[in-house]
């Protein structure tokens, strides 16, 4: 069974990252549109899905298209983690991940994200309980270690490996590096020697040559990329965002949009779209007086029509 879910995405895969804030059903989808292999929610608290907070619930919502798809859970406990699981299991997704890789101060400081490699024995107990209470496949997201002091990822890895995880997934920087320096490809090529099942890796990545690169270099299962895909979703079609024109970024701009639309209504889809908006116009010219008029209007017909009006003008 864990095996399924790897022949189903496929090897060699480069992905769209789970990312907090980010990673909704709307930008999955249009990530997968583009060559995304697979979606992965973003993280949801285990205690949350146990209380059927609404909100939390519709953070989830994913369409068949997307499929595979993976829902990430964070939180310290193991009973509270595994009723979560068993919940989400109802709603039909393809895997179950563990977050333990946040690097959020106020999700460390409870023991959960990074936090929980600091107790190998909690991480053992948690996928011991995962594995048993449901039938999809579970897997777990790392990064190297609490600190540079504390780079236990190989242990937790082959814990996760031992109690029946599918696959690892690592970023491979340290907590208290979070998005700084470099992504150490060295070290997380250590983690996929150590391992038998897939380990994907994680960091720095800037186009799919770059992702293809890693792959060939170090034998990984598939790469994961993050930051470089907000409003940029042919990085998975191999195009450089500064060559993709604004006549072809339109579309998917309001495509992404009326996505939002759809998931979150008017208003707050509005609001929500503003940070992939301005990553979607990116280096073109001429964009600073658009983006002052996108931010004083709130209502979705206006926004439509600047960004059309900007392509009549602007001839790029």
């Amino acid at each position: 069974m864990p095996g399924t879910l790897i022949n189903q995405i496929g090897s060699a895969s480069f992905s769209l990252a789970p990312m907090d804030g980010y990673t909704d059903m709307p930008f999955r989808v249009v990530c997968r549109e583009h060559g995304s292999a697979f979606s992965f929610s973003e993280f949801v608290s285990a205690d949350a899905v146990c209380r059927y907070v609404q909100k939390t619930l519709h953070q989830l919502t994913f369409r068949e298209q997307e499929r595979p798809v993976i829902f990430q859970l964070f939180g310290n406990d193991a009973d509270i983690l595994a009723e979560a699981a068993v919940i989400l299991e109802s709603l039909k997704p393809d895997g179950i991940d563990i977050n333990m890789g946040c690097s959020v101060k106020k999700i460390f400081q409870k023991g959960s994200g990074v936090g929980l490699m600091r107790d190998p024995e909690k991480v053992k107990k948690i996928f011991s309980k995962l594995t048993k209470k449901i039938q999809i496949p579970v897997s777990g997201k790392i990064r190297l270690g609490w600190s540079e002091e504390e780079k236990n990822y190989i242990e937790i890895g082959k814990i996760l490996e031992g109690e029946g995880a599918w696959a690892v997934f690592i970023h491979g920087r340290t907590r208290p590096m979070a998005y700084t320096g470099k992504a150490s490809w060295e070290d997380m090529a250590k983690l996929k020697e150590s391992l038998n099942i897939p380990v994907f890796g994680n960091g720095d990545i800037t186009s799919l040559q770059d992702a293809r690169s890693k792959i060939n270099q170090f034998g990984f299962d598939g790469i994961l990329v993050g930051r470089k895909a907000i409003g940029n979703p042919w990085i998975f079609s191999d195009q450089n965002l500064s060559e993709v024109s604004y006549e072809k970024r339109l579309p998917v701009i309001l495509q992404h949009l009326d996505l939002n639309m759809q998931m979150y209504g008017e208003s707050r889809g509005v609001v929500l779209f503003r940070k992939h908006l301005f990553k979607y116009l990116k280096g073109l010219p001429s964009v600073s007086n658009l983006k002052n008029q996108l931010i004083e209007n709130k209502s979705l017909n206006g926004i439509k029509e600047l960004l059309n009006e900007f392509e009549a003008i602007s001839g790029y």
